[in-house]
């Protein structure tokens, strides 16, 4: 009734989730939402929505009288689904509150679907990247991690850039997986770790304490030589190892588990540090903590979005921070998009921020003027921030 006297022109009711499914099949309207009731019997509002048309049910509202953590879960599995999620009511249902989401729902646009040309690095070959190689165009960019309480910066993370002379700059996360099945990510690492030794020389004496991280993927140091090879670059650079970090990210650990924690220790043991990269997103960070000898763990970009409407995720963070404290382990939170994002992992007690609000990835001449600038100007706020003038892809 209260539906209708919103104006609603044409409404349906089901029981269960079966008896919904017959009706959509039944029925020849186009919803332009769903009120899904998430406990239901015979079958629950989750498998109806797994099961339902997209097409059909437009946006989504679900239901529930049960907790708000169960709720954050569910919105969840929904998005999963791939479905258009209008928000969430709890029971009993507050008639003005879902006015208000299909009020706010309706305003905005319309999904539109797009068949997309496939990517150009699809048709890349070995030998494209082989000549890339030859010729150097895969340089470093260094995005700097800045102190939260003193905003100054404490490191720089190397991020590999195809420069590519027909498709321009090419992020990352589109090569990188071609490096690795192609065999080529050795010489990959190489190539960056000399290239970025050499812009180091440029600050290297006038700024010790900004260290280098940069990103080791497990395939390679699966490899028993890799210590060895890596120190003997860092000493031809005249470069202490302890001002290098290499990232291992814990998503993409190798199935020779035992070789990459030999070349880990003994890279340590060598003097390099040693940082858990995507901390938490993984099914093993506590066994590699317990085992290699790292020095720093960084907190995934996830942890950033879900920690503002998620109390479980605040929790979760609290207690990284307290293992963190008593591993003396440092810790970096990447995402870091707002100042209120940068206040409130500061307050958590979180050490270093990375991200584009406190300061984008940048080539290795805009790296010597920023770090130039934050010697002569206070570093708060938007006066910390440095934004290039060549936008960098993520």
């Amino acid at each position: 009734m209260y539906l209708k006297v919103m104006g609603v022109a044409h409404i349906a009711e089901a029981a269960n989730g079966q008896q919904a499914l017959l009706l959509l099949e039944t029925n020849a309207h186009l919803f332009d939402f769903t009120i899904c009731d998430l406990r239901m019997d015979v079958m629950d509002g989750f498998e109806f929505l797994r099961c339902a048309p997209r097409a059909r049910i437009g946006r989504v509202i679900i239901a529930t009288a049960l907790e708000d953590d169960f709720l954050s879960a569910a919105e969840e599995i929904v998005l999963n689904y791939g479905l258009r999620l209008a928000g969430r009511l709890t029971k009993p249902i507050d008639f003005l509150r879902l006015k208000n989401l299909i009020a706010t729902a309706s305003n905005k646009p319309k999904a539109k679907y797009v068949f997309r040309k496939r990517l150009p690095f699809q048709c890349w070959t070995i030998a494209d990247l082989s000549t890339a190689l030859q010729r150097g165009q895969f340089v470093p960019y260094f995005q700097p991690k800045l102190d939260f309480l003193t905003r100054k910066p404490i490191g720089v993370e190397v991020l590999a850039r195809w420069m590519h002379p027909d498709q321009g700059m090419i992020s990352p996360s589109q090569f990188i997986p071609l490096m690795e099945s192609a065999g080529l990510i050795d010489w990959l690492t190489v190539e960056l770790l000399h290239n970025v030794l050499d812009c180091t020389k440029k600050w290297y004496s006038a700024r010790p304490e900004i260290s280098i991280s940069f990103n080791a993927s497990p395939l390679t140091l699966e490899k028993s030589a890799i210590p060895n090879q890596w120190l003997g670059i860092v000493k031809e650079h005249n470069v202490s190892p302890e001002r290098i970090k290499i990232e291992i990210t814990e998503t993409a650990l190798p199935k020779d588990y035992k070789s990459l924690l030999e070349s880990a220790t003994r890279l340590h043991m060598h003097g390099f540090g040693l940082s858990l990269d995507d901390f938490g997103t993984g099914y093993s960070s506590l066994q590699l903590l317990s085992q290699i000898p790292f020095s720093e763990i960084k907190i995934d970009q996830s942890f950033v979005a879900a920690a503002r409407n998620n109390k479980r995720s605040v929790v979760i963070l609290n207690a990284i921070v307290s293992l963190a404290r008593n591993l003396d382990l440092q810790t970096v939170v990447e995402g870091i998009e707002t100042e209120s994002d940068a206040v409130f992992f500061q307050q958590l007690g979180f050490d270093l921020g990375q991200g584009y609000h406190l300061a984008q990835p940048m080539a290795g001449d805009d790296l010597m003027r920023w770090l130039s600038a934050q010697q002569s100007v206070p570093l708060s706020g938007a006066e910390a921030r440095f934004t290039p003038s060549q936008y960098i892809p993520r």
